[in-house]
């Protein structure tokens, strides 16, 4: 299970990789309480890949997750090579990588190519940093 909170502590979205699934969960910052799980996307214990909205996305393992500055959730399905995109409303699309295909390859997003990612995290020269567990290495994804 990964976890990682919205930058201003409301969401808390649950990765919980070997059930292929991400929860969503709000969280009230004043009285410190947790709301109703809902599922975010993908579907608990179907694993596959789809891009799609919430439930009608497939994921095959995915891991550590990372958030953009416009709320957008970035995810590295690890069984399927690649990076994800989740926007606030649910929607799911490829972002770098070519779904389950797997290999090393520098270049743009729709060129690059990784073997079973594990965590993405944007640091602060706005790039997303990609940790390559099978190809043993730290990638850096930027688009101008």
């Amino acid at each position: 299970m990964r976890m990682l909170f919205s930058q201003d502590g409301s969401t808390l979205y649950v990765v919980i990789r070997n059930r292929h699934c991400i929860y969503k969960i709000n969280y009230d910052t004043e009285t410190r309480t947790f709301g109703v799980p809902e599922m975010f996307a993908g579907l608990w214990g179907e694993s596959g890949y789809a891009n799609g909205v919430g439930t009608g996305a497939r994921f095959n393992w995915p891991g550590q997750p990372a958030l953009d500055e416009d709320g957008n959730l970035y995810v590295p399905d690890k069984s399927n090579h690649c990076i994800r995109k989740i926007t606030p409303q649910g929607e799911v699309s490829l972002y770098a990588g070519k779904g389950t295909e797997a290999g090393y390859k520098d270049g743009t997003p729709d060129r690059a190519r990784f073997r079973d990612p594990e965590a993405v995290v944007f640091l602060s020269d706005g790039a997303m940093y990609v940790a390559d567990r099978n190809n043993h290495c730290i990638r850096r994804v930027v688009v101008e």
